[in-house]
């Protein structure tokens, strides 16, 4: 009987291995998934203020001397937009469409 003796030391070395190492997959699995969900569009977001910022302030720059009225007409849209909440509008309208569209396609016939 010395031998399952001997044996359990090293099963339990195995064990514990495979343990941490299910342990830290399953870690860097769930830490992956935050960074993605909420760091990535973050980051994509502020690349894209940037180079957006840098492209009007290039465009407002090569015209300076000519009158601003679309600037302005794109600026008083968007205000005109925010204050009916369009925004908000569209986001529900297309969230239902979507939601049709994916229950329909989901439908046995």
């Amino acid at each position: 009987m010395p031998a399952p003796l001997l044996l359990a030391p090293v099963v339990a070395w195995f064990g514990s291995f495979v343990a941490s190492s299910v342990a830290r997959f399953i870690a860097m699995k769930v830490l992956l998934t935050a960074l993605f969900v909420v760091v990535l569009p973050i980051v994509l977001n502020n690349l894209i203020v940037k180079i957006m910022t840098a492209i009007y302030d290039k465009a407002v720059s090569s015209v300076s001397g000519v009158s601003s009225t679309i600037i302005d007409m794109v600026g008083l849209a968007g205000y005109l937009a925010q204050s009916l909440s369009l925004p908000l509008i569209l986001s529900i309208l297309l969230g239902a469409v979507s939601v049709s569209f994916t229950l329909n396609l989901l439908r046995i016939k």
